[in-house]
């Protein structure tokens, strides 16, 4: 058909051919390495989009957490300021409260050096009122302003003989009242 060519267009044919199937065969290697790059990349994919969605449960678990935490905080702040209103209100209250004991004390102790007023001289008295927040308690001062007056006038402890007590007499059973006083008369 060809004069003669027949055998060269066969020779044509098998060279491309050949060289078809080469270029085949590199097309199943290249193929074959691109999926497994594509199954490789979608095993990636895979561990990547667990590991977001772990860490997305995480980040939802974390904020709870938080959420939970800001609210126990501002609780804790809460009951924080009404402590510390509460201590403030405590100590102004311990504050009056010293305010009037010390108050009390003060006229008892003013009441111990009255006491001795018609007993003792102003200067001495005058000295000791002056020193009254100096004593804790008025015994001290008692004690103190006792210790004074025997200092100054001994005689206010001295026993004087006293009177001789009446002793009733019996004279018979008198008429009521009148009966009754007479027992007592010297």
């Amino acid at each position: 058909m060809n004069n003669g060519n027949y055998e060269k267009v066969d020779e044509t044919y098998s060279n491309a051919l050949a060289e078809v199937e080469a270029k085949n065969g590199e097309l199943n290697t290249a193929n074959e390495a691109l999926v497994a790059k594509t199954e490789e990349f979608d095993t990636l994919t895979e561990t990547y989009n667990t590991e977001k969605s772990e860490n997305e449960t995480k980040i939802g678990e974390l904020n709870e957490s938080i959420a939970t935490l800001t609210t126990e905080r501002d609780d804790a702040l809460n009951q924080l300021t009404a402590a510390q209103e509460s201590v403030n209100s405590l100590t102004n209250e311990v504050a009056t409260l010293n305010s009037f004991k010390a108050g009390i004390e003060k006229k008892e102790k003013e009441a111990v050096v009255a006491k001795y007023a018609k007993l003792l001289s102003t200067e001495i008295l005058d000295a000791y009122s002056v020193k009254l927040d100096e004593y804790s308690d008025t015994k001290a001062l008692d004690k103190d302003l006792a210790y004074e007056l025997v200092s100054t006038n001994g005689s206010v402890f001295t026993v004087t003989p006293a009177q001789p007590a009446y002793v009733p007499k019996d004279e018979g059973a008198g008429n009521g009242l009148e009966g009754l006083l007479a027992k007592y008369k010297k």
